[in-house]
């Protein structure tokens, strides 16, 4: 009777196993499966390289359940090798208008990519009617990157091609939290319980290594009145920050806030000019 017992509650257990096992498996191929990093499997790599590395906040995907491929189109190519394109990710500004990005790669040999980093973006709203800019916006962005005319190898940026849109040179999550808040702080010191770091996102990195992070905060119980109340979470966050390989910055230097993905280019201008973009490191 015991012996019979003992082997009822030795197959109870083998088919429990059995069964948790092949629930398990799957559900953690499941998981591991969401966090594989994305890879962008489309036809331009190269025209992939030279948007995610120029349109500031950008996520490098369309963000869905599962995040697929951005929308690349080809308008036009010149004589010298250039390629005007548009690039769509479904990307909204922080105000919530709908962004597309224009584009000009400069060359392409398979391995790296060129373009001039100052001059080669165009962010507008989505139009209505075509993915593409007006006629005068167009012709003054291929104007500025030398269109028909021999490349100027003074103004070019060169970046070994991807499919992804990461960091691939250093982690700086816990120290970007740190900057972030301190920083927040310092610009709202009534901001009740503490201001909030939440997530970054890589933009680029310079010839020397240096790294460009767009960051989102948000301000929590403003008003100290507990997180209960939804109005006391009332100020949302957005900042450009920009660091060296080792982790050194200043503290004066190193972070400007950003209010709209269409108009940084003259916060990133000067966060660039303020901590030496493509210059020599210190020593």
């Amino acid at each position: 009777m015991v012996k019979n017992h003992r082997r009822a509650l030795l197959i109870s257990l083998i088919i429990i196993g059995s069964i948790l096992l092949g629930a398990g498996i799957p559900m953690l191929l499941f998981f591991l499966w969401l966090h594989i990093p994305y890879s962008y499997e489309g036809d331009y790599p190269d025209l992939y390289t030279v948007a995610v590395n120029n349109f500031f906040g950008c996520n490098g995907y369309i963000a869905n359940e599962n995040p697929f491929d951005p929308e690349i189109n080809v308008i036009e190519t010149d004589g010298y090798g250039r390629v005007l394109f548009t690039y769509d990710e479904w990307l909204n500004d922080l105000d919530g208008t709908d962004l597309v990005a224009c584009f000009v790669m400069q060359q392409s040999d398979g391995e790296y990519v060129s373009y001039y980093e100052e001059d080669c973006a165009l962010i507008y709203p989505r139009p209505d009617d075509t993915m593409t800019p007006p006629d005068d916006e167009l012709t003054a962005l291929k104007e500025r990157n030398s269109w028909n005319l021999p490349l100027d190898d003074a103004k070019c940026t060169q970046k070994r091609i991807t499919t992804r849109h990461e960091s691939a040179i250093s982690d700086h999550e816990e120290f970007l939290e740190t900057v972030t808040n301190t920083y927040a702080e310092q610009l709202i010191p009534e901001s009740g319980e503490r201001t909030i770091y939440r997530y970054s996102r890589f933009s680029t990195a310079d010839i020397y290594g240096r790294e460009l992070h767009y960051v989102y905060a948000l301000s929590r119980d403003r008003y100290g009145d507990g997180l209960s109340n939804p109005a006391s979470v009332t100020e949302y966050y957005h900042f450009s920050v920009i660091i060296c390989p080792d982790g050194s910055h200043d503290m004066q230097t190193c972070i400007l806030p950003v209010t709209s993905f269409l108009e940084s280019d003259s916060v990133l201008t000067q966060l660039k000019a303020d901590n030496d973009w493509n210059l020599p490191l210190s020593a």
